[in-house]
């Protein structure tokens, strides 16, 4: 678990405030493996909508955060998405919340495939959606 000075060393060096569900997540949960908490999401491949399966695999700390944000501040997809990344995935993706005032705490799947997709209007609803899927044997 962070503390309020931890969240705000984090602000001053991302130079964003983050959103209060997100500080209150780090100072209640922290952060850390997440084991097979899948989620699906909605993608669109030649038009058509379709949906895939992606796994966290942990909640990032803030040497992490921070490590993701100085590698993906050079795309443009990372900047035009305006998200904070929270979490990493088993595939080459990244969940983030957002920290402006269009996307201000809602939750984005990022990727170079597909880009930043829309995933839940909170960070609760977002948690609400992971389901356990068991290692396969």
């Amino acid at each position: 678990m962070l503390s309020s000075e931890n969240i705000e060393q984090l602000e001053a060096i991302l130079e964003v405030s983050l959103p209060g569900s997100y500080s209150k997540f780090l100072m209640t949960e922290g952060y850390g493996e997440v084991y097979y908490n899948s989620f699906n999401r909605s993608i669109v491949i030649n038009g058509i909508n379709d949906s895939v399966s992606e796994a966290i695999d942990e909640i990032l700390n803030i040497e992490q955060i921070t490590e993701y944000w100085t590698n993906w501040s050079e795309y443009d997809l990372f900047t035009d998405a305006k998200v904070i990344p929270f979490a990493s995935t088993l595939g080459a993706t990244f969940v983030g919340i957002g920290y402006v005032k269009e996307n201000y705490g809602k939750i984005y799947v990022v990727d170079f495939d597909f880009g930043a997709t829309f995933q839940a209007n909170t960070l609760e609803e977002f948690f609400l959606q992971l389901h356990y899927d068991p290692m396969p044997s």
